[in-house]
């Protein structure tokens, strides 16, 4: 308790910053309560992904991958439910499951502890479970129908995947929910087991052919495996589908995937035209500012393209987002003629040169030479020319 005068504000605001941490944990809660509502409805629990930005953390409980990103805003639930028995049904308490988990939660305290934020004298009081309480129910929200971005998508609220249901076709709903092999795709390029990714991908779009989104995947995968004039080519496709209801929602990914594989191969304009439409589709995520970004330094717009790489640059994490930042960024401090940042950059990159992809390889050997044909280092040289 904070005595005196200030005894009141102080504890409105101790509340305050008790009920911003509840409702952290009150999410995860939320996304905990799709798990389960999946496994009690028979299904397989896969994934749990809290945030977005980059992954800073990532473990394995009860078989499912739990997985931290840098911006702790939004989370997702994924998971497998493979019996067309009452699918609507299944399908809609698996969607309820949060919400239902956080009233659980909610009930549980006030059963336990009752309600109030005022102390017996009609102050303001510290009240952790009531701070507790309006965290959980705080999430009736996502019954509001809405469309939320994730991952540069966008995501239906649970109130919305709700109203939509009863006007969607059982074989939208069964395609939604036989997502194991998806699953494993994605897992498989987490992994960059490429192949097995490649096979996962193509196996369910036989068994669904108008999934052509999942075209996208396979254009990444060509991309990571070296080939980068094939994967434009299998992406480019999808133009063609841009307006389509399925491909709509995805198109700041695909032209974001257009125009890094057209940086790749050096078609500078082309990447340019590509990007820009990829950052008005969705200008706030953070991949598709670091390939406009990387464009805009190419094409000598260093102040603009290092403002939007900035985003996407953490020498704490070593991935392979960080790492094509670096890329750029290391050229954007020669072209600003600062060599002590511009080698830091270069040092980042070359002591993590194994974790390159052939995609990010190509980049960095062409940056490297516009920064006065400085010769490979000894370890990016042995890692070039065992993944030539």
């Amino acid at each position: 308790m904070i005595g005196g005068e200030a005894e009141i504000p102080g504890n409105i605001l101790i509340n305050f910053g008790l009920f911003i941490i509840a409702f952290r944990v009150a999410v995860i809660v939320h996304e905990a309560g799709h798990l389960i509502a999946a496994r009690l409805a028979g299904g397989v629990p896969r994934r749990m992904v809290l945030g977005n930005g980059h992954e800073v953390y990532r473990t394995r409980i009860l078989g499912i991958d739990v997985i931290v990103n840098s911006r702790l805003a939004g989370a997702y639930a994924g998971a497998w439910l493979n019996d067309p028995k009452l699918l609507r049904l299944r399908y809609a308490f698996f969607i309820l499951g949060g919400v239902l988990l956080n009233a659980l939660v909610a009930l549980m305290f006030y059963g336990l502890f009752g309600f109030g934020l005022y102390d017996p004298q009609g102050q303001v009081s510290v009240a952790v479970p009531s701070i507790i309480i309006l965290a959980n129910s705080a999430m009736v929200y996502n019954l509001v129908p809405f469309y939320g971005t994730g991952h540069a998508i966008k995501i239906p609220s649970d109130g919305l995947a709700l109203l939509k249901l009863p006007f969607t076709n059982k074989k939208e709903i069964r395609k939604h929910l036989d997502a194991n092999l998806l699953f494993d795709g994605i897992e498989f390029m987490e992994r960059k087991e490429y192949q097995k990714a490649w096979n996962a991908f193509s196996e369910y779009q036989e068994k669904y052919p108008d999934s052509h989104i999942l075209t996208l995947n396979l254009a990444i995968i060509l991309l990571k495996t070296g080939q980068p004039e094939k994967s434009l080519e299998v992406a480019a496709t999808l133009l063609d589908r841009i307006d389509d209801k399925e491909i709509k929602r995805y198109r700041g990914l695909i032209y974001n995937m257009l125009g890094w594989t057209h940086l790749v191969l050096n078609n500078v304009e082309q990447a340019d035209h590509f990007s820009s439409l990829a950052i008005k589709a969705i200008p706030n995520d953070n991949g598709i500012r670091a390939t406009r970004g990387s464009v805009l330094v190419r094409k000598g717009l260093v102040d603009q393209g290092m403002a939007l790489l900035s985003h996407s640059m953490d020498f704490k994490f070593v991935n392979n987002a960080m790492l094509s930042a670096a890329i750029y960024l290391m050229l954007a401090w020669h072209l600003k003629g600062n060599a002590k940042d511009r080698d830091t950059y270069r040092e980042f990159v070359e002591r993590n040169a194994s974790k390159l992809d052939p995609d990010e390889r190509v980049l960095f050997e062409r940056n490297l030479q516009m920064v006065n044909d400085q010769p490979l280092s000894p370890a990016l040289k042995a890692i070039v020319e065992r993944n030539p």
